[in-house]
């Protein structure tokens, strides 16, 4: 009694020990379990004999329970198993043989049956993640993301699609898919998802990774995949030589799939270096320089207007025609001390670049994640 109890105590122990959101979850369903097992192994060992001893005692004679029908069948049950007991001692070699199979099959079993951390779930929902050329401009980003909708669009399976792209990073968007009730599609919603990553991947320049939607979900952070793989270091120069690696090596396994990561080090921007001492002579200050980029493409927000229902803000920038390279530039004057125009080339000058590197931070380390 006592080991069984111990046993089934530790059975629950990994649940009691597991941390994140499956463990606050799960906590209180081990310790209820463990509180009872102890307290049936307490009663077992201590009040369970002192009832037996003092309620238990000889009285009159009673027919045996043999001669009754539970009894019966009790004894019936006895003498089939002393027979299969005596036919098995007999057949030593067969029985063997059965043990073996039996042994056989159970590792064969649990090699093949699909194995999760937690059972995934249909819940009618997809949940996709775009993610695009760094150097994508906003207007291709847009294209992109209205191919994906009209692909997915097309599959019988799907209900709805929503999606948007922006955000932090320019080259990324996100996706959500509704799909038709149970009695309407034969497809679970993996399957939908395997059958849709075939016609995604003819999208050039960009992937959409997508997952079922869960009750639960494990990690704190967003991703385009069900499970995270975190890499740290102290220093970039590291973590950008080995996550291609080490992405390249996790892709190559058979088991995953939709493998990425979220280092981003190759991203498009244009540096622009004032000349202060020209600016200067001109009467420019380097706020009125930075005013004009703003409110040319800083999306600056200069009044709101008001309704009975509703309000709507009122933005500023130039026409989205003249944002699409750096030409632009070329065409912004900046109205100097006296009042006059001065063109921006007068004293400035731009140079492609890289963006910097975009990597979550985890504590005090520099991190990126990849995504399975």
């Amino acid at each position: 009694m006592l080991s069984m109890s111990l046993s089934l105590v530790a059975v629950f122990l990994p649940l009691l020990l597991m941390g994140g959101l499956p463990g606050r979850l799960l906590r209180e369903f081990a310790v209820t379990l463990s509180v009872a097992i102890g307290i049936s192994l307490a009663v077992s060992l201590t009040l369970t004999p002192m009832m037996c001893g003092w309620l238990l005692k000889s009285g009159k004679p009673h027919e045996p329970t043999r001669n009754r029908g539970f009894g019966r069948l009790l004894v019936a049950v006895q003498g089939g198993y002393g027979k299969s007991l005596k036919w098995v001692l007999r057949h030593s070699r067969m029985t063997g043989l059965v043990l073996l199979g039996t042994i056989a099959l159970s590792i064969w079993l649990y090699i093949s049956i699909p194995k999760t951390f937690f059972p995934e779930q249909d819940t009618g929902v997809l949940m996709g993640g775009i993610q695009a050329d760094q150097s994508i401009s906003f207007q291709a980003m847009r294209g992109k993301l209205q191919d994906f909708m009209k692909i997915i669009r097309e599959d019988p399976a799907v209900d709805n699609v929503t999606g948007f792209t922006g955000g932090s990073r320019v080259n990324s968007g996100m996706m959500f898919i509704t799909l038709k009730s149970r009695d309407q599609r034969h497809e679970t919603a993996q399957q939908i998802i395997d059958r849709l990553r075939k016609k995604l991947a003819k999208e050039p320049g960009a992937n959409l990774f997508l997952m079922a939607v869960q009750d639960i979900r494990v990690g704190g952070r967003q991703a385009n995949a069900s499970y995270q793989y975190t890499l740290l270091s102290d220093d970039l120069a590291a973590l950008r030589e080995w996550e291609p690696k080490i992405r390249k090596a996790l892709a190559a396994l058979p088991e995953l799939a939709d493998v990425n990561s979220d280092q981003q080090d190759n991203g498009a921007e244009m540096d622009l270096l004032y000349d202060r001492d020209t600016m200067s002579r001109l009467g420019i200050s380097v706020q009125d320089a930075n005013n004009l980029l703003n409110n040319a493409f800083g999306q600056r927000q200069i009044s709101t207007i008001y309704q009975p229902l509703n309000q709507y803000k009122v933005v500023m920038e130039v026409d989205p025609v003249y944002t699409q390279d750096v030409s632009a530039l070329d065409k912004m004057f900046v109205i100097n001390s006296e009042g006059k125009p001065i063109p921006l080339s007068y004293f400035a000058k731009w140079q492609p670049a890289n963006a910097p590197a975009v990597g979550e931070p985890s504590g005090t380390f520099g991190g990126f994640h990849h995504l399975l």
